[in-house]
């Protein structure tokens, strides 16, 4: 089975898509760069038997108090938007 992900984004998740980009929560175009970007199923999804994320999430770490600086250099989009107050993102 095949997904077609159409995705948008909130802080931290991303919860849908428009014309194939990435949307926040506020439904802004948000700009990043796919390497900290992973599908995401809510649990009303999985209930539902959705197989394909609908919505995506940044996840800048592996571990718990793992170094993001690098973050910084090798996903500067990423980076700023984590950096954003949520209001402004």
């Amino acid at each position: 089975m095949s997904c077609n992900h159409g995705l948008l984004m909130g802080k931290g998740t991303v919860v849908g898509a428009r014309d194939g980009e990435l949307v926040n929560g506020l439904g802004k175009v948000v700009e990043v760069e796919d390497a900290y970007l992973f599908p995401m199923l809510k649990s009303s999804d999985v209930a539902k038997e959705q197989r394909c994320a609908n919505r995506m999430m940044i996840v800048p770490q592996q571990g718990i108090a793992e170094d993001t600086s690098h973050i910084q250099r090798d996903a500067p989009r990423t980076w700023g938007l984590l950096l954003r107050p949520r209001r402004a993102a």
